[in-house]
C-alpha cells in the first residue's frame, strides 16, 4: 500500500534534514491537530451497567449516593481534564494518507501548495512493530469517519487510543491512516517536538 505525509515548507531545511539525513520524523500531540472536536469523546458518566451492577451485588447500601457522585458533573470534569492530558503528555500520533492529489489536503498540510509530499513503504517494519497490545503503538491503524462524536461512559472505551481512530465523517476525504508512540520513547524531543527515527528505505 502506498502512503503519504505532507508536509509543509516551514522551517524547510531542518524538516529536510531531519527527514533526509537525520532520518527523523516527528509524531504529533492531539493538540496539535486541527479540529477542535477530535479526540474529544461525549462522556455521559464514569461508570457503565456492568461495573455498577458488580458493585451492587457486593450488597453495599449507598442510598444512592455513590452513583451520584462517581456519575456526578464535577467528577466527570475532573475526568475530562485528566483524559485531555494523558492523551497529550503520553503518546504522539503519525498522520498519514493515501492520497497525494488532493487538493484540501495540499492546502491545509502542506503550506497552501508550497509544502511537499513523502511516500512510505507501509510493508516497512517500522509500521509493522507492535509494542504495545493495548495502546495500539507501533502499528499502523486506518482511521473511522462517524457521523457522531463517539459517546459513553468513560468505562465503555477499552483503550484511550480507540479514540483516536475515530473522525468527523466530513473528514473522510482524507481517508487517513495514524500510527502512535509513547512519547517518552522518542529519539529527539524539545519544546514540545518529538522525533522518531525509521529506516531509511522506508521512503
Amino acid at each position: 500500500m502506498q502512503i503519504f505525509k505532507y508536509i509543509s515548507d516551514n522551517n524547510f531545511q531542518e524538516l529536510t534534514k531531519n527527514i533526509f539525513v537525520k532520518n527523523l520524523i516527528k509524531f504529533s500531540k492531539a493538540k496539535d491537530f486541527n479540529d477542535p472536536f477530535e479526540l474529544k469523546p461525549h462522556f455521559i458518566g464514569i461508570i457503565n451497567d456492568e461495573l455498577m451492577k458488580n458493585f451492587k451485588s457486593q450488597n453495599i447500601n449507598t442510598n444512592g449516593l455513590f452513583e451520584n457522585i462517581i456519575n456526578g458533573k464535577e467528577i466527570l470534569n475532573l475526568v475530562l481534564n485528566e483524559f485531555d492530558r494523558g492523551i497529550n503528555e503520553n503518546f504522539g500520533i503519525l498522520s498519514l494518507t493515501t492520497k497525494n492529489d488532493n487538493l484540501l489536503m495540499w492546502s491545509h498540510y502542506a503550506n497552501s501548495h508550497k509544502g511537499f509530499v513523502i511516500e512510505f513503504n507501509s510493508n516497512n517494519d517500522f509500521f509493522n512493530t507492535q509494542i504495545d497490545i493495548k495502546f495500539h503503538y507501533g502499528k499502523l491503524h486506518k482511521v473511522e469517519y462517524s457521523e457522531k462524536r463517539p459517546t459513553g461512559k468513560l468505562a465503555d472505551f477499552e483503550d484511550i487510543t480507540s479514540v483516536c481512530l475515530i473522525k468527523s465523517i466530513e473528514w473522510e476525504y482524507e481517508n487517513e491512516y495514524r500510527m502512535f508512540m509513547p512519547l517518552k520513547k522518542a529519539d529527539f524531543s524539545a519544546n514540545d517536538l518529538f522525533l522518531f527515527n525509521f529506516p531509511s528505505e522506508m521512503i
